[in-house]
């Protein structure tokens, strides 16, 4: 790909994440050619915020996001503007129903449409917002947008759109920025979302459900079968990311943490144990320093009360 083209103008969520998406590490462009490709990390992308030329809309190697009102995936154009009102998709949704995550689940390597919804909570109310506006969105939640949404955004996104718009950044800047803030963030959280990939058991203890996952590196297990943590409540048990200086995956004990905001779950009541690493005072999450699955039980059963 040779550079990218948004609109110019105030800058939105929907062009600056398609511009994050089109610079992630991708997989495959065919799941059916039956060879597993080099992993594709295009680097940062020249994004310029202008009108498309008619012969960058025809050039596929020039990739046209939020403007250029065409979608022709084949050549590389994602605008949304002439669609129906009714459509319900911006330019970030249509990228990501075209490109794939580099990682394999259920035997196959699925779009960015298909995880990002799982891995950001935000993602279908942000594609709401693009394509009805902010009013419409928040009136189909049954909210107030001057009342009850406006007034809990806080600056950080605004002052990044800012220096995304800023006149004296050169476009290899701007792609810059996007990749080492945007596409980093979405790159570390899809990565984690697929360091949990096969569940081994679910239980109980007491009344409170468990589930028990194994990490695998999805680099190199090709087999792994997805899993989506509910949101009715429990807890799971899962191997953490490393996250202390020298830590790796090896010695990363269990972690416990409460689904939902399951109020029958309350880790504190552990934090004197031996076995705990650490205990957040909010009662959510327990760090074991082993990868006992017995203590792990023992320790749900005390902070259950059960």
């Amino acid at each position: 790909m040779k550079y990218i083209v948004v609109h110019g103008g105030r800058a939105h969520l929907d062009d600056v994440m398609a511009c994050a998406l089109a610079m992630c590490r991708k997989g495959p462009v065919s799941q059916d050619d039956g060879v597993i490709p080099q992993i594709c990390d295009p680097g940062p992308l020249m994004v310029w915020r202008r009108d498309p030329t008619e012969a960058e809309l025809a050039d596929p190697e020039v990739l046209c996001l939020d403007v250029g009102r065409r979608l022709e995936p084949g050549f590389s154009n994602f605008d949304h503007h002439q669609l129906e009102r009714t459509d319900c998709r911006c330019a970030m949704r249509l990228l990501a129903g075209h490109i794939r995550v580099p990682y394999k689940i259920a035997g196959r390597w699925p779009r960015f449409a298909e995880i990002m919804p799982r891995v950001f909570p935000w993602w279908d109310t942000a594609v709401m917002i693009d394509q009805q506006g902010p009013f419409n969105a928040a009136k189909a939640h049954g909210l107030d947008w001057a009342r009850d949404v406006k007034p809990f955004i806080g600056p950080l996104a605004e002052v990044w759109l800012r220096q995304f718009e800023c006149e004296t950044m050169t476009p290899l800047d701007r792609g810059i920025l996007v990749k080492t803030t945007l596409t980093a963030y979405v790159d570390d959280k899809v990565s984690a979302y697929f360091d949990i990939v096969d569940c081994l058991r679910k239980e109980k203890i007491g009344d409170v459900d468990v589930l028990d996952f194994t990490w695998c590196d999805p680099r190199t297990c090709e087999d792994a079968s997805g899993v989506f943590l509910p949101e009715t409540g429990g807890v799971a048990v899962y191997i953490a990311r490393p996250r202390r200086d020298g830590e790796t995956w090896d010695n990363t004990g269990l972690t416990l943490v409460r689904i939902g905001d399951d109020q029958r779950v309350d880790f504190t009541k552990v934090e004197s144990e031996p076995s705990v690493r650490f205990a957040h005072k909010g009662g959510f999450l327990a760090q074991l320093k082993e990868r006992d699955m017995d203590e792990a039980r023992r320790l749900i059963r005390i902070a259950t009360g059960g």
